[in-house]
């Protein structure tokens, strides 16, 4: 849906019984790269509490108490359909991230992943990056700064 030529820019984590799952509620997270150094991050929950009320990621969505097995054949399209939603939120704050940030999505060649990777690592280790990720309130709080910044 990021219609990236490389999706080396593109990088999954996992939170699942980290600090950042037990006390912010966050499952995982990706980080898109914008190149330059530039990064936005989205940040995801898994429930399956229909009823979950408090959440802090910016990507909240059930999933099923008994699974699903993307290789069942009865499974397959529910699998599908989770992910593809999964996919079009993601995007969305991804790219709303981006707009805020004044940057736009781009593809970007093998040589500027390296060169942004490495600037990117290198703010992690100067005294002018703040450490952790961004934990919002609530999950709206993305397209909130979204409109403020439009304003």
């Amino acid at each position: 849906m990021l219609s990236l030529d490389n999706y080396e820019q593109l990088r999954f984590y996992t939170a699942v019984g980290s600090y950042l799952d037990k006390k912010h509620g966050v499952d995982a997270f990706v980080e898109l790269d914008l190149g330059g150094g530039d990064l936005v991050r989205a940040t995801l929950d898994m429930t399956q509490n229909p009823n979950k009320q408090d959440y802090k990621a910016d990507v909240v969505f059930q999933w099923p108490n008994e699974g699903l097995d993307r290789k069942d054949p009865s499974d397959r399209v529910a699998w599908q359909d989770k992910v593809s939603e999964v996919s079009k939120e993601l995007t969305d704050v991804l790219t709303t991230e981006a707009r805020v940030a004044g940057k736009t999505i781009r593809s970007l060649n093998e040589e500027e992943i390296k060169e942004s990777y490495e600037i990117a690592e290198a703010r992690k280790h100067s005294h002018k990056w703040r450490a952790g990720l961004p934990i919002r309130k609530n999950r709206n709080l993305h397209s909130q700064q979204y409109h403020e910044h439009e304003a």
